[in-house]
C-alpha cells in the first residue's frame, strides 16, 4: 500500500453524491446543494442530510418537515452550483436555472426534471431533526 497525504487520500473520495434537496413552504419553493447525504436504512428505507441551521432551507425544513431529494446527472453540473452558492431568501432558483419542477406521487413536493432518481422524504412524527452537537 502507498502512502499519501492527507489532501491526496481526501481526492480520492471522489466521485461522491451531491443532491439537490426541496422544500416547499407555503408558496415558496427552495432548492438547495447537499454534499452531506447519506443512506441510513435499506428497510425501511431512511436517509440522512445535513444542512447548517443558517440556510435558508433548515428553517423551511423544520417548519414543513417534508423535503425531496434529486439524484441529480453530471451534466447539471452548474445548476448544482448555482443552487449551491445562491440563498433562496434572495433568488427563485427554478427560474434563475432553468430547472424544470415536477409534482411529487407522495407529497406535496416538487422534484427535479433530469434528474437520475427523486424519492421523496417526510420525517417520523416525533423525529424532526437533530441539529446540534
Amino acid at each position: 500500500m502507498k502512502e499519501v497525504l492527507p489532501q491526496k487520500a481526501l481526492e480520492r473520495k471522489y466521485p461522491e453524491w451531491i443532491v439537490l434537496v426541496t422544500v416547499k413552504a407555503e408558496k415558496k419553493v427552495n432548492i438547495i446543494t447537499l454534499g452531506w447525504f447519506m443512506c441510513t436504512s435499506i428497510e425501511p428505507p431512511m436517509i440522512a442530510i445535513s444542512i447548517g441551521h443558517s440556510r435558508f432551507s433548515h428553517d423551511l425544513i423544520l417548519k414543513e418537515k417534508e423535503f425531496g431529494v434529486s439524484f441529480v446527472a453530471h451534466e447539471m453540473e452548474k445548476d448544482m452550483l448555482f443552487c449551491g452558492t445562491h440563498s433562496g431568501r434572495d433568488v427563485d432558483k427554478f427560474k434563475e436555472t432553468g430547472l424544470r419542477p415536477f409534482p411529487s406521487k407522495v407529497s406535496s413536493l416538487n422534484s427535479i426534471i433530469c434528474s437520475n432518481g427523486a424519492p421523496s422524504c417526510e420525517f417520523p412524527v416525533g423525529v424532526p431533526f437533530i441539529s446540534a452537537i
